[in-house]
């Protein structure tokens, strides 16, 4: 058990790591420029960060979940003010405390050659708080939160969300822009706070952040079986209505056609494989990421040519690999998941 102090914990995802933690049988005490009503059981103290260097707190470890947008802040100055300024502020107070265990959110793409006032904030302040040189430093940058529900509602975010997740599919290395689900972050960071023999200084991005999801994976044989099934019908559904249309031709046909069985036979493999339940955790590792390139390729396959189809425009063609490219995208990042979990 240890006793940590979290700053953000009003916010949504500070919110979440609270009731994680609480629930883990740590201490948490909540500091907040005004208190409120809470159910997850933490304590709280009312701050002035003016006055910060002024308060005392006899702890084990740090979480700053602080964050905002230059929109929200108002201006430039006073983004930078929060995500930077009082980031720092925060770590040195740590310490000041004598606290060694320090943890604060980034965002993906952070580095020395960022680019953008944000992501260049966000590289700041990662160095500020590496340079205090804390015995233990976790650094998490996740990719676009998916599921914060934000209000207002953030147009240009939403409209991000459909287009990483594709884009998180194309290469090893994108895997780190795949939207990022606020539970598994906050599973990260408890498993992060629990783990007492990381290297002094850990950066996890969006890829390692989703190596905790392994908490997850009790029911994933079944959600996978059910995107099989739904895979396959909907395939033929629309293969189907294509030439129930007259839209139809030998080419498109044939198209369809391969497409189909090429995915049924992946699918059906999966299926048996999983029925079987014999595989040893090598196997069933090696098998499944045979099967996560062979995906990636077919995404690939279908982006190439739903821009054919714009080329040569033929709907009911890109129908069909639009529905095929999102049974995909799901089946891959649940292949690539269930791998996180086997390591």
């Amino acid at each position: 058990m240890k006793k940590i102090a979290i700053f953000g914990g009003s916010g949504k995802v500070g919110q979440k790591v609270i009731k994680s933690l609480v629930s883990g049988g740590h201490e948490v005490t909540s500091f907040v420029r005004t208190k409120r009503s809470s159910k997850s059981g933490e304590m709280q103290q009312a701050i002035d960060y003016e006055m910060l260097s002024q308060t005392a707190f006899d702890g084990d470890a740090v979480i700053v979940t602080i964050g905002t947008t230059r929109a929200k802040a108002g201006s430039a100055e006073a983004f930078v003010k929060v995500d930077y300024e009082l980031v720092k502020k925060i770590g040195e107070w740590a310490k000041q405390q004598g606290i060694e265990e320090f943890h604060v959110i980034s965002a993906v793409g952070t580095g020395p050659n960022a680019k953008g006032l944000y992501l260049q904030t966000k590289w700041k302040m990662e160095q500020a708080v590496t340079a205090l040189a804390f015995e233990k430093l976790c650094i998490y940058r996740p990719s676009q939160f998916k599921d914060l529900n934000r209000r207002p509602i953030r147009i240009n975010e939403m409209a991000s969300i459909p287009f990483l997740e594709v884009l998180g599919t194309l290469t090893e290395k994108s895997l780190n822009l795949r939207p990022t689900n606020t539970d598994i972050l906050v599973e990260k960071i408890k498993q992060s706070i629990e783990k007492d023999d990381l290297p002094s200084i850990s950066v996890f991005g969006g890829n390692a952040i989703y190596k905790a999801a392994s908490v997850s994976f009790v029911p994933y044989r079944k959600k996978e079986q059910s995107l099989l099934v739904k895979g396959i019908v909907s395939t033929m559904v629309v293969t189907g209505l294509i030439q129930l249309l007259g839209y139809g031709s030998m080419l498109s046909l044939g198209t369809a056609t391969g497409i189909v069985l090429a995915l049924s036979f992946l699918w059906v493999k999966s299926y048996l494989t999983m029925k079987n339940g014999a595989l040893s955790d090598e196997e069933e590792y090696v098998k499944n990421k045979k099967s996560s390139s062979f995906l990636r390729l077919l995404i690939w396959a279908e982006l190439i040519l739903i821009l054919t189809t714009l080329i040569v425009p033929y709907a009911p063609i890109a129908i069909l690999l639009f529905t095929l490219l999102i049974f995909d995208i799901q089946l891959f990042y649940n292949t690539r998941d269930y791998l996180n979990s086997l390591k």
